[in-house]
């Protein structure tokens, strides 16, 4: 919690006291089978809270809000226009950067990361959530 909220006040600083709701982070995900992919966004909230944002390249859009839940993990519940929910938890690996995985309400498994250039994110992605 103390290095996370000395990462917090290192980059409020050097954002010229930007709040961390003012900078929303990139977000890209896919299906873990198939090709649906998402582009998106996660907030990290002052409180430690997280608002995520993802839309498929269908058009579906996927939105939750997550609790600060602890450390740096958290979960909750994604709601997509298609009717789909999912149950989603995530690991940050950085004050500004990290990844989730989850399953939808139709079986499908989901793998995202946020706050980390679309190239190094889409590296991840191939990559097996961790053991629990």
């Amino acid at each position: 919690m103390a290095r996370t909220a000395a990462v917090m006040m290192t980059l409020l600083a050097l954002a010229g006291c930007a709040t961390p709701e003012d900078r929303p982070l990139d977000l890209f995900g896919k299906a873990r089978a198939g090709s649906e992919r998402f582009r998106g966004t996660a907030t990290i909230f002052p409180n430690g809270s997280t608002s995520v944002k993802m839309v498929s390249v269908a058009g579906v859009e996927c939105v939750g809000e997550f609790p600060y839940a602890g450390r740096e993990k958290s979960a909750g519940q994604l709601i997509c226009t298609d009717g789909r929910t999912a149950s989603v938890a995530f690991t940050a690996l950085t004050g500004t950067s990290g990844y989730g995985y989850g399953t939808t309400s139709d079986q499908t498994d989901i793998a995202f990361f946020f706050g980390l250039p679309e190239a190094e994110a889409d590296a991840y992605l191939g990559v097996s959530p961790p053991a629990q």
